[in-house]
């Protein structure tokens, strides 16, 4: 997991990271998750949580809003301890639920493909917004050579 990587790739730890987690179960949509919650709340990176409101506003078909996870971490919560630039994309219903979770019943079969292609399609529109806010010189680094 993220973890591992980031221990044996600190160079990484510069990066922005988007966790796409739990992705496309039924009755959910893109939900980006503001904070991660157990014992003290790991939060989004606020630029990235700014670019994702951004996109929402930009692409309101797609249905995307927001929750606060409370009581189970993602892989996105060993990036946002480790004090990483992280945002996270977890299919849990309006209500926080995961749907099928670690239950028999989580199969192939249940994938929403509407789900899946409207969450798809919110990760791209808020990777072309950060592309858009990107400084060219960034692009052109050495270290992305």
């Amino acid at each position: 997991g993220p973890a591992r990587l980031l221990k044996e790739h600190p160079e990484l730890r510069g990066a922005d990271w988007l966790v796409l987690d739990n992705i496309a179960g039924a009755g959910t949509g893109p939900c980006v998750i503001t904070a991660e919650h157990v014992l003290f709340p790991l939060r989004a990176d606020p630029a990235l949580l700014a670019a994702s409101r951004e996109a929402a506003a930009t692409r309101p078909d797609l249905g995307a809003y927001e929750h606060y996870y409370r009581g189970l971490f993602s892989e996105h919560s060993p990036l946002a301890a480790a004090g990483c630039r992280s945002l996270a994309i977890i299919n849990v219903t309006p209500q926080g639920a995961l749907p099928d979770w670690h239950r028999p019943s989580e199969v192939f079969d249940r994938v929403d493909p509407g789900v899946l292609d409207r969450t798809e399609e919110f990760a791209w529109a808020l990777l072309g917004h950060l592309d858009a806010q990107c400084p060219p010189s960034v692009l052109s680094h050495k270290s992305l050579e």
